[in-house]
């Protein structure tokens, strides 16, 4: 991030963060084509505050502001549905420093490391979470717990 054109000056002055309850890794499993979803969210049930960049692009008239959650290599946890990348998650004494623009890029790049064992909790769940058709609220429950899809 810190060379590519794209990302190189938000990744300098423009870093945010993301709050989120969790997010959703789909892996598929051997030679399936649908994808089972799993939801990954903090063992503690806290919110998750994702490491992000923001920038805004003009485009004659328009203005768009957009916003990238920064990803990193899996944990163990992760990478046992398997998938090979995650959110950066940061932690609160990391906020300020993670927001400062003057924070050396020696520091923010040591943030971008994936998050501790222990930290999160996963389970898979149902497939109808695969569909924004669906307007109502997440559906955690776990599907080895015997909830239907």
């Amino acid at each position: 991030m810190a060379t590519k054109a794209s990302f190189r000056e938000p990744f300098r002055r423009r870093r945010c963060l993301i709050l989120v309850d969790a997010f959703y890794e789909w892996p598929r499993r051997g030679t399936r084509r649908e994808k089972e979803p799993y939801v990954i969210r903090r063992a503690d049930e806290a919110p998750l505050v994702l490491a992000g960049l923001w920038d805004v692009w003009r485009r004659r008239e328009e203005v768009i502001m957009t916003c990238a959650i920064i990803t990193t290599e899996a944990n163990a946890l992760v990478r046992t549905i398997p998938h090979d990348r995650m959110p950066v998650i940061l932690e609160p004494p990391e906020f300020d420093a993670w927001l400062d623009p003057s924070t050396p890029l020696d520091q923010v790049q040591a943030m971008l490391a994936p998050a501790p064992d222990g930290v999160l909790t996963m389970w898979r769940v149902s497939t109808r979470v695969n569909t924004g058709a669906h307007d109502d609220p997440p559906r955690w429950e776990s599907l080895e717990m015997g909830s239907a899809d």
